[in-house]
């Protein structure tokens, strides 16, 4: 399934939702279905357009590491951190960070 066709999926399921709310939700569930190359893509997309939200850095340094691409994921755990995570999201950031 290709990134516009996913983000469709959620529009029409998730009214009242914002397009980055929608991008998130797609990019998340692209991951879920396996298309990791496509989720990752879309998540770097998503920071580029929302560079202050932190929750797509962490997701998107998430994606990094579910490609065993660690080195890539560290700056965007870094941003998160800075731009404030979640406590359950920070622990789990850190732990990554401190694993790599």
């Amino acid at each position: 399934m290709e990134i516009a066709d996913y983000i469709q999926k959620f529009s029409t399921k998730m009214k009242g939702l914002s397009e980055m709310e929608e991008s998130l939700k797609a990019a998340l569930e692209m991951r879920r279905d396996g298309d990791l190359l496509g989720s990752n893509r879309l998540f770097i997309e998503l920071v580029l357009q929302h560079p202050d939200h932190a929750m797509l850095h962490y997701e998107c340094a998430c994606s990094y590491d579910i490609l065993a691409q660690e080195e890539e994921a560290i700056p965007f755990y870094d941003r998160a951190l800075e731009l404030g995570l979640s406590d359950k999201e920070a622990i789990n950031a850190y732990t990554q960070l401190g694993s790599l």
